[in-house]
């Protein structure tokens, strides 16, 4: 196998390690949140990717335009959920949304 070859079959952890920051966590944001955990824990740069307010802030516009941080969002959302961290915004509005769901499904 050439040299050529070998690199054109890189293993997926390389892949991925040669993609930037902001591509990493607009495919993190079409992930659903619950394996987010898991992700977190593939290796250093994604685990500082889930501790930066960037990655937050990039759900939460794309979840929740409406409650995004001013700067991210001219029309904001006056709600309940008071400012402070993206992630603390984002996990109680994601939890509100799935566990005060306004669908109710009946069975007859």
């Amino acid at each position: 196998m050439s040299n050529q070859e070998k690199n054109n079959h890189l293993p997926l952890s390389s892949a991925f390690a040669k993609l930037p920051d902001h591509l990493l966590i607009e495919i993190f944001i079409r992930l659903r949140i619950s394996d987010w955990g898991t992700l977190s824990c593939v290796n250093k740069q994604w685990a500082h990717l889930f501790r930066q307010d960037l990655l937050w802030n990039a759900a939460l516009l794309t979840t929740f335009p409406l409650a995004a941080p001013p700067h991210l969002n001219r029309n904001t959302w006056p709600g309940p959920i008071p400012q402070g961290l993206t992630k603390r915004r984002y996990t109680a509005l994601y939890v509100s949304k799935h566990i005060f769901s306004t669908t109710t499904t009946t069975t007859q």
